[in-house]
């Protein structure tokens, strides 16, 4: 494992060396990460709890993704366990489209580029039995869709390594549109913490922040100390000194009575308009948001 540590810092060097391709896209990885799985919550729903409503044909897991895709994440790894993964997967899809691209798009119906919008691939992470109920908790799938993320694209090519990770819970409802003006910022070497009247996940919030490696070594000695809470295993990152980027509201639902809060409050958060379950709406065909397999008919 030390091995790989530094396999990786090397890695990171070797690329912000690099010069060749589009910094915002090509040389920097930003591998966004949405822990599904985690203590169990009171909504007692036949379904996971991250599948509750937030907005009219809108759910939460459908909004961490999209907090992510707002920050300008290269990927989405979606960590929740085997049995919750179809369902998931069945709303979500196998891709999500930049939201800043389709908007650019959208102002100008007669673009060529409609087909050309990038896609954020979306992979799903799951748990493994030997930590449920040792380790199930939002911390520690946090640090599972990391190292996974990591591996995974190590193996396909160093180059592809993430540089860094962006953490969306889907718990805490915020307006992820802040984060577009924003992601020149999270795609960098710097760290950043999304806060709500100078509170963040440092003091229990489910507001998403980004990290490095240093942060996750740190971290994962916390978990094997056998702490899950996210409090005490992420106030490692306060080591880099993370720049705090204030949001105007933000509503935890990780009850039922705070989601009856968010529910009858003013601020409300809405499914993009342009984009409606992976399908553009000024595209005439309709196609379901996933790939398909080798040799299956399009």
């Amino acid at each position: 494992m030390e091995e790989e540590n530094l396999e990786g810092v090397r890695i990171l060097k070797e690329k912000r060396k690099s010069r060749k391709g589009k910094y915002a896209i090509g040389d920097f990885h930003l591998a966004g990460i949405v822990p599904v799985t985690g203590e169990k919550l009171d909504f007692n729903l036949p379904w996971h709890d991250s599948l509750i409503p937030v907005g009219q044909d809108y759910l939460a897991i459908e909004h961490a993704a999209y907090e992510c895709a707002c920050a300008g994440a290269n990927t989405i790894w979606i960590v929740c366990k085997e049995g919750t993964t179809p369902l998931i997967r069945h709303r979500l899809g196998d891709w999500l489209h930049d939201p800043v691209e389709v908007d650019l798009v959208s102002k100008n119906p007669r673009s060529t580029k409609s087909d050309s919008i990038r896609r954020i691939p979306i992979y799903y992470v799951k748990i493994k039995p030997i930590d449920f109920e040792r380790r199930e908790s939002l911390g520690w799938s946090t640090l599972v869709g990391a190292i996974n993320s990591f591996r995974m694209s190590f193996r396909i090519s160093k180059w592809l390594a993430p540089d860094k990770y962006f953490v969306s819970f889907p718990y805490g409802i915020y307006d992820a549109n802040i984060l577009r003006k924003k992601r020149h910022m999270l795609r960098s070497t710097k760290s950043y913490v999304i806060s709500h009247e100078g509170k963040s996940v440092v003091d229990g919030l489910h507001t998403s922040f980004t990290f490095d490696r240093d942060v996750f070594v740190y971290a994962r000695r916390e978990v094997r100390k056998y702490k899950t809470e996210l409090d005490e295993i992420f106030k490692s990152v306060t080591l880099d000194e993370p720049t705090k980027i204030e949001v105007p509201w933000y509503h935890q639902i990780d009850c039922w009575e705070s989601y009856r809060e968010y529910l009858a409050s003013e601020e409300q958060v809405s499914k993009h308009k342009e984009i409606a379950n992976g399908i553009l709406t000024f595209q005439k065909q309709e196609a379901r948001r996933s790939f398909k397999l080798i040799g299956a008919e399009t």
